[in-house]
């Protein structure tokens, strides 16, 4: 086995002088410059998948004060020897990152874009003894370097940097920020996001307006391409999970991941990293994935060989955005969050942001969250086929890509039914369920439907001892929570069809079939679709595994048809203990 480390960082020079693995995505670089390109590029993926990375390679082939040969020796560019002739170390470079830009208030805020500029000012602090800068030029640097910018200075740091270096060299200068717009969410969430976008745009404008003749170009990166759009004042050319150009440039192709689990003597993990780290869609791409959670992975099983894989996004600040955002919202969504927990597709607007304060759940800044940072991709063509919208009209199929975002999703269905139903109906669903009780299990979901006997909500001003009805019927979501928070390890989805949703679930020597079906006409007979929802199971062989089990004493056909307005059940007993 070649012992290959696979530690992640975001540094590309550390990991060429270290011989870590990196996966060569040096053939952007041949696109990017060869190819169309803006004066100012967004490039837009979701946290985790080496944005900061590719900056950090871009920054060493191109900065005009360094010697980058060594680092790109063996790699994909270094084959084009007119390019590197043309561009490497050609021209001075801006490195910015703002992912550490937040603050209680826009003072605090302020100074922590102080303290970032500093530092990318102090290593060009050379510019203070050129002869090509102007006296007021290096007096504004000082001030950078010393601490002292008031905001009126901030908002033209960046500029004043870009001048003086073209000053310097007498070449057009090249800017690259990550998280370009990552200060407007600590100000949406502590009460000065107008303060901060007036700001942004400022400091963004300034520096990458092409009128002063300073820039050669900018590429801005960010996780969520959110309003307000700070560099609305520029003319930008954005590339989204949506543009199949650049799709394969950040994040682990199929390759990559074959190329590290075979250095790694890993291939027969193959599978299992592909059902819990792959599965996302960018562009026409199939098979992207999940750089971070991989070499984590990667990792974790150099260290013990018997290592599981977890979830490990859930370290990451848009896990915490989603946990905070998520419950918030969850009395919308969590009947479509119970159909992609169950391997469905949804079609949402989800490419771009709505305004936040539109409510309605099928256009809802959740779903754009949900998908941008990573939760959900783009439905393949197969998944298409189940979805009931058209994406062509409605917006982007939703699927869920890998184990890691199910597991992390299904923790939010089951945060969402532990605050709703109390522990006594809990319990009386999972009796009605293991009895084959029909019309007990239709009492109890619609009890909780309509708000009898739920858990009180925290909020102060709501009326203590008013019944508190969900929004719509949401028994799939109900019902997979339950299962979800009793019987996690042995509940898994069988199959998804088109508002069909089949469940297995088996606790010790007893187990049972669900299938829900869910009617999309106000005209659909619940009762018919209720038995077609029995012979469905049985047609299918659903039970064949538990039924030739015989540590398996009980098993259970259950089919729920639920609508807007109502939902029947009906239990079959497939097994019973005395056919043993």
């Amino acid at each position: 086995m070649k012992d290959v480390p696979a530690r992640h960082t975001p540094s590309f020079a550390k990991i060429r002088e270290g011989n870590l693995y990196y996966a060569d995505k040096t053939g952007f670089l041949e696109d990017f410059f060869l190819g169309s390109r803006a004066d100012v590029n967004i490039l837009a993926r979701p946290r985790r998948f080496g944005k900061t990375l590719l900056l950090s390679m871009m920054t060493e082939f191109l900065d005009i004060t360094k010697d980058s040969r060594a680092l790109f020796e063996g790699l994909a560019v270094s084959t084009n020897r007119e390019l590197c002739k043309e561009w490497m170390n050609q021209y001075p470079v801006i490195f910015l990152s703002l992912r550490e830009v937040e603050g209680k208030t826009f003072d605090d805020a302020l100074q922590a874009v102080q303290r970032q500029i500093g530092h990318v000012v102090a290593c060009h602090k050379y510019l203070i003894e050129s002869e090509g800068v102007s006296d007021r030029y290096k007096k504004e640097l000082e001030r950078l370097i010393h601490g002292s910018a008031d905001c009126f200075a901030l908002k033209h740091s960046l500029s004043v940097l870009t001048r003086a270096l073209y000053c310097h060299y007498q070449r057009r200068v090249i800017v690259l920020i990550d998280d370009y717009n990552y200060p407007l969410a600590p100000a949406k969430s502590n009460g000065y996001l107008e303060q901060m976008a007036s700001f942004m745009r400022r400091f963004l404008s300034h520096c990458l307006s092409t009128v002063w003749g300073n820039l050669k170009f900018g590429l801005l990166t960010c996780c969520l391409n959110r309003p307000p759009h700070v560099a609305s004042d520029l003319l930008v050319k954005s590339y989204t999970l949506a543009n199949f150009r650049f799709a394969d440039t950040i994040g682990f192709t199929k390759a990559d991941v074959d190329n590290l689990l075979a250095a790694t003597g890993l291939l027969r993990k193959k599978r299992t990293i592909r059902a819990w780290y792959g599965g996302y869609l960018f562009g026409g791409k199939q098979e992207m994935y999940c750089p971070s959670s991989v070499l984590n992975h990667v990792n974790a099983l150099l260290d013990n060989p018997a290592a599981s894989p977890r979830p490990y996004w859930t370290r990451s600040s848009k896990s915490a955005l989603a946990k905070r955002f998520i419950p918030a919202n969850a009395p919308n969504i969590a009947e479509d969050l119970a159909v992609l927990l169950c391997g469905g597709c949804l079609v949402r607007q989800a490419d771009r942001f709505p305004n936040p304060e539109y409510r309605d759940p099928s256009f809802s800044f959740v779903w754009a969250m949900l998908y941008q940072s990573g939760c959900l991709t783009r439905a393949s063509k197969g998944k298409l086929k189940l979805c009931s919208g058209k994406p062509e009209y409605d917006g982007t199929g939703l699927v869920i890509p890998n184990r890691e975002m199910h597991t992390i999703l299904a923790d939010m269905l089951v945060s969402w039914f532990q605050a709703t139903v109390s522990v006594e109906q809990h319990n009386e669903l999972c009796s009605a369920l293991w009895k084959g009780d029909a019309t007990d299990l239709v009492r109890v979901l619609e009890e909780i439907q309509q708000g009898r006997g739920t858990k009180e909500p925290d909020t102060a001003d709501d009326n203590s001892g008013a019944e508190r009805p969900l929004r719509e019927n949401c028994c799939l979501a109900l019902l997979l929570g339950c299962l979800l928070a009793s019987f996690r390890k042995s509940c898994v989805h069988l199959d998804a069809g088109k508002d069909v949703f089949d469940i297995q679930v088996t606790d010790r020597d007893k187990a049972f079939i669900l299938e829900v079906r869910r009617a999309t006409r106000y005209t659909d007979d619940l009762e018919h679709l209720a038995d077609e929802g029995l012979r469905h199971i049985a047609t299918n062989r659903f039970d064949a595994r538990l039924l030739a089990k015989p540590a398996i004493r009980t098993v259970l056909h259950w089919s729920v048809a639920v609508s807007k307005w109502g939902c029947t059940a009906r239990a079959l007993v497939a097994k019973a203990p005395s056919d043993v």
